[in-house]
């Protein structure tokens, strides 16, 4: 097998061996080369392209950078996301699933149930399904270590060519960095780039595979959380907030070993 189709076949059966993980997912964005990578995409004609970055959402910078903390489960088919509230008027974002029930923290003490059609996103779910790199061309891998583990740093292109007709406000960057575990295949970090310069970065920092996991962490503290049912919420505020659902990685989640279709095998 050629080094490409080595790389390759890491990459797309990643999620496949991926074990338990706990790690703190670092995201950075500067909002005009994110900006310009969009307009890029539309100038392109890339049908994904569903919105443009609101002035409202940058601050004074121009940039953008916040944590979160994963405990990721997959062969359970759970996961918890915890984002810090970043000031007393934010309640900062809890999201759970734990295999067949999802909740996301909607207020101070608060969670609402959300069927599992609509789960939310978390950033990093490109890093720990990585065969969207099947798509892309890569420059040789560069030996190198991240997390205190062997990885294998690599430079990406997209290929020319249709596209999946999904819709976002991030579409797939013509170019990439990439961070791949050279024994999992996971992806260590991510940095999308717009004429070489990086405008968006999500990383994992301190990786722990298979901690021990208590099973109360992919449940709800209901003597701390009290559970609001989307009919008492759209009593309070109206509809719920429409979400992007986190289809995916779901379907991963739920079929670890299943190869996306389309998806050209090693070779």
């Amino acid at each position: 097998m050629s080094e490409r189709g080595d790389v390759l076949e890491l990459v797309c059966d990643a999620f496949g061996r991926l074990p338990t993980l706990s790690a703190t997912v670092r995201s950075w964005t500067n909002y005009e080369r994110h900006q310009q990578a969009l307009d890029a995409a539309h100038r392109a004609g890339d049908p994904r392209v569903s919105m443009l970055i609101s002035p409202k959402a940058r601050n004074e910078s121009g940039e953008y950078e916040h944590t979160e903390h994963l405990v990721i489960a997959p062969h359970q088919g759970a996961y918890r996301v915890e984002w810090p509230k970043a000031n007393d008027s934010s309640p900062g974002r809890l999201d759970i699933y734990d295999g067949t029930n999802a909740w996301m923290l909607i207020g101070p003490g608060e969670v609402m149930a959300r069927p599992p059609a609509n789960l939310l996103r978390f950033p990093s779910d490109r890093l720990l399904d990585p065969s969207w790199l099947a798509r892309y061309t890569w420059d040789p891998p560069v030996k190198d270590r991240c997390n205190g583990r062997d990885v294998l740093q690599i430079r990406a292109r997209l290929n020319s060519g249709p596209r999946p007709p999904r819709r976002t406000e991030r579409p797939e960057p013509a170019e990439v960095d990439v961070a791949i575990d050279a024994h999992l295949g996971f992806l260590h970090r991510m940095t999308e780039l717009v004429d070489g310069l990086p405008f968006h970065e999500v990383e994992l920092l301190d990786v722990v595979l298979n901690p021990p996991i208590d099973q109360r962490t992919f449940q709800i503290d209901e003597s701390k959380l009290r559970i609001v049912s989307p009919d008492e919420w759209q009593r309070r505020h109206g509809p719920p907030p429409a979400r992007r659902a986190w289809w995916a990685l779901k379907s991963r989640l739920r079929h670890p070993l299943r190869r996306r279709s389309g998806q050209p095998k090693a070779t």
